[in-house]
């Protein structure tokens, strides 16, 4: 079977490894005829000085000028760049430079966002704001808590921890957990608050449970670990279960 290339018009034959698709698809003879095929673009002279330019398809109604020069001179016999041609006087110059410079010293020009802050725009008044929550990368949520000592740069504390605070404040409000700081009582920067169900999320006070330090919180993880790998081994054979290792869980930080 023999076929006509669409560039070149000449005859070509099919090769013995085309399969049909592949031949009833191909339209050219060889690379350099397809390139020239499928290349869209169209040679034109600048309207200005009438040098040769390659122009696709797509920009043929924009595209007039081979440089930005020429395009600034078609842009004002268009009417489109009135200035063009036109010098400023010194004296117009000196009188902007001028009167710039006593603005600046009067501070009433300068960049207009630098050392501003828009009270309109931030938190509470923003569109984007959420109340105050926000999700953490390792799966905590935080509160906005500006007035709080212990909240640091950010602004931002766990929520557990503020709610376990409220909690004992409440109903314990002389627990050993607890420091005083300007008559109001706060949890403890070493302590640990606890999720019983390993739900990062669930913020109950019934889900919380409190620790002096780290060393507490983590042997409880331990003995979990511990008690889980006993259940295993009561049932050899009907369980598919791997054992754990308290290194494994002590690894990670289940508890802030």
């Amino acid at each position: 079977m023999d076929k006509n290339c669409e560039y070149c018009g000449k005859l070509f034959e099919k090769d013995n490894y085309l399969s049909k698709k592949t031949w009833n698809k191909r339209k050219y003879c060889s690379k350099e005829c397809s390139n020239k095929g499928r290349n869209n673009s169209i040679i034109r002279k600048c309207v200005i000085c009438g040098k040769e330019i390659i122009v696709t398809k797509s920009r043929l109604n924009t595209h007039f000028t081979c440089n930005r020069s020429c395009s600034a001179i078609y842009r004002s016999k268009r009417g489109m760049n009135p200035m063009l041609g036109k010098k400023r006087s010194q004296q117009s110059i000196n009188r902007q430079s001028n009167t710039r410079k006593k603005l600046f010293k009067e501070k009433k020009l300068s960049v207009w966002n630098k050392g501003k802050k828009f009270p309109e725009l931030l938190r509470e008044n923003s569109s984007v704001w959420k109340g105050g929550i926000v999700n953490t990368s390792d799966g905590y949520l935080e509160e906005y808590a500006p007035k709080h000592p212990f909240s640091g740069n950010r602004v931002y504390i766990k929520q557990h921890r503020l709610v376990m605070e409220e909690w004992l404040r409440k109903n314990e409000p002389n627990s050993e957990f607890l420091v005083e700081i300007h008559g109001v009582k706060y949890l403890k920067l070493g302590s640990v608050v606890h999720h019983k169900d390993g739900n990062k999320i669930n913020n109950n006070p019934k889900n919380l449970k409190c620790y002096k330090n780290k060393g507490e919180h983590l042997r409880n993880h331990a003995k979990k670990v511990a008690e889980f790998n006993e259940k295993i081994k009561k049932y050899p054979g009907e369980l598919t279960i791997i054992p754990l290792k308290a290194d494994d869980v002590l690894k990670k930080d289940f508890c802030l």
